[in-house]
């Protein structure tokens, strides 16, 4: 969702080809939270960027256009017509840090042992971490 330019127009088009009954999966990404300031969103970016120019080869695409708070997004697939919205917020460590150095790691062995640590830390000791700390959401909304 933080790739689309025009979030709301998106959502309608969502909406308008559901078939009644039908569910709305949405994974966020970046989400709104404490520990995600703004510089650490600025180098996010620029390591994107250099990820995609060394690895992929491609110019960069803009990253993060939206960052977004649950509830304007629940807000705006209510206004719309969703409903029984549920979240769910999830990844502190392996989203937010990973990104910030693990690509240039070139040792994929070791990049895997990092990002399975942070995995590892994320759900069996900062499990009790209020969501606002978490950088991650997944997102379930219903046409009626």
């Amino acid at each position: 969702m933080h790739h689309i330019e025009v979030v709301e127009d998106a959502l309608k088009e969502f909406y308008r080809v559901l078939k009644p009954g039908g569910a709305l999966l949405l994974i966020c990404e970046p989400k709104k939270t404490i520990i995600r300031p703004k510089w650490m969103q600025n180098y996010k970016d620029k390591l994107s960027a250099e990820y995609d120019a060394e690895v992929l080869k491609v110019e960069s695409l803009a990253v993060d256009l939206h960052i977004f708070k649950i509830k304007n997004l629940s807000s705006n697939l209510t206004d719309i017509g969703f409903n029984r919205i549920k979240t769910k917020s999830f990844f502190t460590l392996s989203s937010i840090y990973r990104d910030l150095f693990l690509y240039k790691i070139k040792s994929k062995k070791l990049n895997a042992a990092f990002v399975n640590t942070f995995s590892w830390i994320d759900e069996w000791l900062l499990f009790w971490i209020p969501s606002a700390f978490r950088a991650m959401f997944s997102l379930a909304a219903w046409k009626e």
